[in-house]
């Protein structure tokens, strides 16, 4: 018979069972630490790489009078995402026609100080005006573009493209249908 009285092994077994549940436990929070370490630098990483994002609507209706002198306010808004607002800054905005369109000018800034009258031809023989350096903070009140132009002479449905760039990431395009009645 042996010399280890049986309540000694017994001791021993609980001391080693214990002891590899603690290891296996420090394991699991360890790797629930570097699980939420991770998360959170891959959050970092979104929230400093975000490109700004924008909304351009137009308050006027779509519906308008043919061979009149009409004003149409685009406002401008900075709409950002949810993780991550970065301001839109130095933005260029196209206001592009159909060519039947007589554009005038566009006002812009804080008190429509900053005027632009110069209109070109573009892709597809749509005329355009630029409104250039435009920033934009989101949670802020949106720019406000107001544009004068005359109306084509016949009825019909007439396309106005607006596009608008920045070199900090800023990428938008979207047609607005007019109406012409």
């Amino acid at each position: 018979m042996s010399n280890v009285r049986p309540h000694t092994i017994s001791v021993t077994q609980n001391l080693a069972m214990s002891l590899d549940t603690y290891i296996a436990i420090a394991g699991l929070a360890l790797n629930a630490l570097v699980a939420c370490v991770t998360i959170y630098i891959a959050y970092l990483a979104l929230v400093h790489t975000a490109k700004p994002r924008i909304e351009i609507l137009l308050r006027e209706p779509t519906n308008q009078p043919k061979d009149r002198l009409i004003v149409l306010h685009y406002d401008i808004k900075n709409i950002g995402h949810w993780y991550a607002l970065p301001p839109a800054i130095d933005v260029v905005v196209y206001l592009n026609f159909d060519p039947l369109f007589d554009l005038i000018g566009i006002g812009y800034g804080s008190q429509q100080e900053i005027q632009a009258a110069e209109v070109r031809i573009g892709k597809g023989g749509f005329k355009y005006l630029k409104a250039m350096g435009i920033k934009l903070i989101a949670s802020d009140l949106p720019e406000t573009i107001i544009l004068h132009t005359r109306t084509p002479t016949e009825a019909g449905t007439y396309h106005a493209h607006i596009s608008a760039y920045s070199p900090n990431g800023v990428a938008y395009s979207k047609q607005i249908p007019i109406n012409c009645t």
